[in-house]
């Protein structure tokens, strides 16, 4: 399974850079890229019930590449570090949560929608998490490792927008995961994650 995983990623970066080499010297606009990090507030659904797990908040922190295709739009490709999962209180206070960390990978269409000092954006684009770790923490139980217990990789679809202010960028994007994390129990399991990101464009810098 491990293996598995890797493969993938291997195969998910190569063509990140594929796809960033044939954009390149099609444009006239340059390539930039920056760093971004934020909060993510996720939570996990179970197919199989009506109830879900309470949203959690957890680090997403990273770096991404912007490649105009146009003068309105570009591929932007990131690569982050993602904590997703969830959270339930129960009535006496007890509260139990399940993290769940990703390498993730989106691929990212991004339309700019003017030119100027505050720039609108918005961010659409299938994503792939590489889960680098999982566990499970509450009251009387200690932190369980439960990461053979997940699938290795998740698929999801994000959608966000945002503004660009010179070299920063506030952003928020909605992560929707589309396949089953449990790897051994029948009870379908899904996140759905809300992040709030700040980015700066060290390209964006260095041209001034």
């Amino acid at each position: 399974m491990e293996r598995e995983g890797f493969m993938r990623l291997r195969c998910a970066v190569i063509l990140v850079a594929i796809l960033v080499l044939s954009a390149g010297p099609s444009v006239a606009q340059p390539v930039t890229g920056g760093v971004k990090a934020g909060a993510n507030f996720s939570k996990i659904t179970f197919g199989e019930f009506d109830e879900d797990l309470d949203r959690k908040t957890g680090l997403v922190i990273g770096a991404f590449i912007t490649v105009p295709m146009t003068e309105l739009f570009a591929f932007q490709p990131e690569m982050l570090y993602s904590v997703k999962g969830g959270k339930f209180e129960q009535p006496d206070g007890d509260e139990f949560k399940t993290n769940l960390n990703f390498l993730q990978i989106p691929l990212l269409f991004r339309a700019n929608f003017a030119v100027g000092t505050f720039r609108p954006f918005a961010v659409v684009g299938p994503a792939f998490g590489f889960r680098t770790g999982a566990n499970f923490d509450g009251p009387g139980e200690g932190d369980v490792d439960i990461t053979d217990d997940t699938n290795a990789v998740e698929f999801s679809g994000v959608i966000g927008g945002g503004l660009q202010f010179g070299l920063v960028s506030v952003e928020l994007r909605y992560d929707h995961g589309f396949n089953d994390l449990d790897d051994i129990e029948s009870a379908e399991i899904k996140t759905r994650t809300f992040s709030v990101l700040v980015g700066f464009d060290f390209a964006r810098f260095r041209d001034r």
